[in-house]
């Protein structure tokens, strides 16, 4: 297992911020992102063969400080943004949904993940720069209070080849306990 040091500063960087813990999986090797207009993801890695790649995208929550002498005008709860922008996502990759989003039981996103919130779903991908090579994904989508929403892209082009594959690497992200 390789450890965060390996890895990208910004990468590094968004985990740092968002409160999470990364564990790069056997057989899995980090490949730089993709640069495109659907989304900003900040870590990917993949597996040749079957040909899975993972995206990370992490929104941390905490609020930057204003500078000095400036005042809020507003006041927004950064947690009632996590299934806008899920929802936002999904409309930038998908072509169709293959299922989902289905909310996972609180009491497991909490053991598995240090999250409050779960849900997981699956995209046929819309033709774009962001799926080139892939035709579906899975989409983990973990929200925990006041702290980060994190978005796992599991990219591929057949289920039935990488299911196990998913299930056994679905929990290389999460939140630090």
């Amino acid at each position: 297992m390789a450890s965060i040091i390996d890895f990208p500063a910004t990468f590094r960087e968004q985990l740092e911020q968002a409160g999470m813990a990364f564990k790069l999986p056997p057989g899995f090797i980090w490949v730089a992102p993709k640069a495109n207009d659907r989304v900003a993801y900040h870590g990917a890695i993949a597996t040749p063969a079957p040909m899975l790649e993972i995206r990370f995208h992490i929104v941390p929550l905490k609020r930057l400080p204003l500078p000095e002498g400036f005042t809020p005008i507003t006041a927004i709860d950064m947690n009632a943004l996590h299934d806008m922008h899920l929802l936002a996502l999904i409309h930038n990759v998908a072509d169709h949904l293959v299922s989902g989003p289905n909310p996972l039981p609180a009491e497991a996103v909490q053991a598995e993940f240090g999250a409050d919130r779960g849900t997981v779903s699956r995209l046929g991908l819309a033709p774009s720069t962001f799926s080139d090579g892939f035709s579906e994904c899975m989409l983990l989508a973990l929200h925990r209070e006041d702290i980060a929403d994190a978005y796992i892209f599991f990219m591929f082009d057949s289920f039935e080849q990488v299911a196990e594959l998913i299930q056994n690497n679905f929990h290389t992200l999460t939140f630090a306990q």
